[in-house]
């Protein structure tokens, strides 16, 4: 699986959100607003022309260089299908950090392998 990624709408986004069993409230667009010194853009990662993974990257520039820190917390939104081959989803985010001068890409997806039910725990 060869995936692509680029810059995707939130309509797109949310779109995309919908259609997930779970996902963080730290990956909406809207956490990007409370954080004051960050800077973010919505991708979406393509195989063919269907969006498979999306992610709110954080961005916080380092002053006085031309680097920055992304940052996906607790992204990027996958499933585990797709989680299942790393190097697949991971390589073209490295490559998209290195071409907008990140020094640093901190992410932690939230893969949930296991989901609890109120019924469950009582």
């Amino acid at each position: 699986m060869s995936l692509l990624i680029r810059e995707i709408t939130e309509n797109e986004y949310y779109e995309f959100l919908k259609q997930q069993p779970s996902f963080s409230f730290l990956q909406l667009p809207s956490w990007a607003n409370v954080k004051s010194g960050w800077n973010s853009k919505i991708v979406g990662w393509f195989d063919d022309k269907q969006l498979v993974i999306a992610g709110l990257i954080l961005i916080r520039n380092i002053p006085k260089t031309k680097w920055s820190l992304f940052y996906l917390p607790e992204g990027p939104v996958l499933t585990i299908d797709v989680a299942k081959n790393v190097v697949d989803w991971l390589s073209p985010l490295k490559d998209s950090a290195k071409k907008n001068h990140a020094s640093a890409l901190k992410l932690g997806p939230q893969v949930n392998v296991k989901t609890w039910y109120a019924k469950t725990i009582k």
